[in-house]
């Protein structure tokens, strides 16, 4: 919550968010707590059960959500389950965005791509902004991170920042994609500084075109 706040974000994604697990703690849903201790307001998406409770991505906000959804993601055999938490954010002035929050399959380059081509799917069927982001488990170079850049927009053209692991990351894990060139414009990236987490947060400003 303090990341989040000092960095006065506007949007957050999250994935690996607990609620009442026992490998944190049995009373703590924790997209709702984060959101209480922001001021936020927020979608949970929970993919599997895990330890007691559920694990899932989640969407942080500080617009109103217009629309939600737990997008069920390709899942083989006994893969743990995914999925991706989307919301269509009101910005006001008839403004819309759709945000997805997501972490792709980890140990398989085929259910990933599967995974990719859903997204692709689901953000493509319209013209609405659109911003795709979390852990993608895809390394710079590879097939999959190559179907994500030619679906989507990354957020730099140059080598994406580094996220894992803290304090010292040198592994590229987490990515922010957007829909088109057409609709937003990048005005600043960087990594934040403290974390309490192994995934250091990436911050991307973004202009509405």
């Amino acid at each position: 919550a303090d990341v989040i706040n000092s960095n006065k974000a506007d949007v957050v994604c999250m994935r690996q968010v607990d609620k009442f697990t026992t490998r944190g703690q049995m009373d703590i849903d924790q997209a709702a707590v984060l959101a209480n201790l922001t001021g936020m307001k927020y979608f949970y998406a929970p993919a599997r059960t895990v330890s007691g409770g559920e694990t899932g991505n989640a969407v942080l906000g500080r617009y109103p959500i217009l629309e939600s959804e737990n997008m069920k993601l390709f899942t083989e055999g006994n893969d743990e389950a995914r999925c991706a938490a989307v919301v269509i954010l009101d910005l006001g002035s008839g403004k819309k965005v759709r945000v997805v929050s997501t972490q792709l399959e980890f140990s398989k380059e085929s259910s990933r791509l599967k995974e990719i081509e859903e997204l692709k799917i689901k953000i493509k069927t319209d013209d609405m902004p659109s911003i795709l982001a979390g852990n993608m488990t895809a390394n710079v170079g590879t097939t999959s991170f190559n179907k994500l850049t030619e679906a989507f927009v990354l957020y730099t053209t140059e080598t994406p920042l580094a996220t894992f692991s803290y304090p010292n990351p040198t592994t590229v894990s987490d990515y922010i994609f957007y829909s088109s060139a057409a609709h937003f414009k990048v005005a600043n990236f960087y990594i934040a500084g403290y974390t309490p987490n192994r995934h250091v947060p990436l911050i991307v400003d973004f202009e509405l075109k």
